[in-house]
């Protein structure tokens, strides 16, 4: 993809190439798209050569439902939240910013405790970013919530609060997701 990467869009890329693959008129890229969605229930029953027959009727939510399963998630909707919030706190501008990364939370807390910041994830890792980093992600102006959590993204001391800044990075994130 390109050097913006952003994961939510790719898995919807590929849905939509696996269906214009299982359409394709090359057979055996189609049978190579029908065998994928035999991991759908609804398919799991047919062999490859029906699936290409009922291909008009295969819509792109389900391409989306196999792209979730293919990466261990039950459905689209919860690989869309999944990766939302993996990479809400991700922007296209993190690489300009310091921050302190942590491999374990206690550690990150720790550093937290002592020289205040933010403590986020990306993934697996922890880390402590400084204001400007907020800024990139367009939540500065949620100072009250930060304050009710801890600046503890991870284990937010006020959950509702922490709803609100997941809902706005959300948004945010889904703003930079290409067209």
């Amino acid at each position: 993809m390109s050097k913006n990467r952003h994961r939510l869009y790719e898995g919807k890329i590929k849905a939509s190439l696996l269906l214009k693959n299982l359409r394709s008129e090359d057979l055996e890229t189609a049978q190579l798209s029908a065998r994928r969605f035999q991991i759908l229930p609804q398919y799991s029953a047919l062999d490859s050569e029906l699936i290409n027959l009922q291909s008009k009727t295969v819509r792109l939510k389900h391409a989306l439902e196999v792209i979730a399963l293919e990466h261990g998630v039950s459905d689209w909707s919860r690989f869309k939240r999944k990766i939302t919030e993996e990479d809400c706190l991700y922007p296209q501008t993190w690489s300009a910013h310091f921050n302190t990364w942590y491999a374990n939370y206690d550690e990150a807390k720790d550093h937290l405790n002592k020289v205040g910041g933010y403590l986020l994830r990306y993934r697996q890792h922890y880390f402590i970013c400084e204001n400007g980093y907020i800024q990139a992600l367009g939540l500065e102006e949620f100072q009250a919530e930060w304050e009710r959590i801890g600046y503890d993204w991870v284990k937010p001391s006020d959950i509702l609060s922490w709803n609100v800044l997941f809902k706005e990075a959300e948004k945010q994130y889904l703003a930079r997701m290409p067209k």
